[in-house]
């Protein structure tokens, strides 16, 4: 008899109730299908980019993944669990982020155009009776066919660009730009419910 994804997040027994420290529709969405049980509180962090803050792009995804738990997990009296996220492409050395507007956009879609991107998440987790975080970061390759200027501009008039980690959304019809991947799918959307499953049994009693 074989064992449904929510009935292995309902096996591990949470010492504490968990935070999700994110305003990710997305992240909140895999959880839930998921079947844990959690509260969102979205981390009050002021987030700097990484063209204002130049690092190495996976320390700097984990630096704000671990600086997002931390102001949650500090917040409500490190008395709960609390996870925290954060997610950016890569292409050789340029740090693809948030878009800030439609020709930011436009500019990260053109360079990704016919060539591989990866994309990280960093993922950190709070517990009451740890010294230290739990911390993991996933790598997912992505593989972009060639894209039309048209369609680009298509993409861009749908505006599902907006608020999204290298300006896209696999989940959306940008799904159409994806010739393959190579890793977890859900990294792509936001949250690596396997890398979650595995950190949260770390602290399972």
């Amino acid at each position: 008899m074989s064992i449904s994804v929510t009935d292995r997040f309902a096996m591990l027994k949470l010492p504490f109730p968990l935070i999700l420290a994110s305003r990710s529709p997305r992240r909140k969405e895999i959880l839930e299908k998921a079947g844990l049980d959690f509260t969102v509180i979205p981390s009050d962090y002021e987030e700097p980019r990484h063209s204002d803050h130049l690092s190495d792009p996976k320390a700097f995804v984990e630096e704000i993944a671990l600086q997002k738990g931390k102001e949650v997990f500090e917040r409500m009296g490190k008395k709960c669990l609390v996870l925290s996220a954060d997610t950016i492409g890569v292409i050789e050395d340029t740090v693809l982020e948030k878009p800030r507007d439609r020709e930011d956009a436009k500019r990260m879609l053109k360079l990704m155009s016919g060539r591989k991107h990866v994309v990280l998440t960093a993922i950190a987790l709070f517990a009451p009776h740890e010294e230290n975080p739990v911390q993991e970061t996933v790598s997912t390759e992505v593989f972009f066919r060639a894209l039309e200027e048209g369609e680009i501009e298509h993409y861009l008039d749908v505006a599902e660009y907006q608020d999204k980690a290298a300006a896209y959304a696999i989940q959306g019809e940008a799904a159409i730009f994806v010739e393959k991947i190579i890793g977890d799918y859900l990294n792509i959307v936001g949250l690596p419910l396997v890398t979650v499953w595995k950190m949260l049994g770390k602290i399972s009693p």
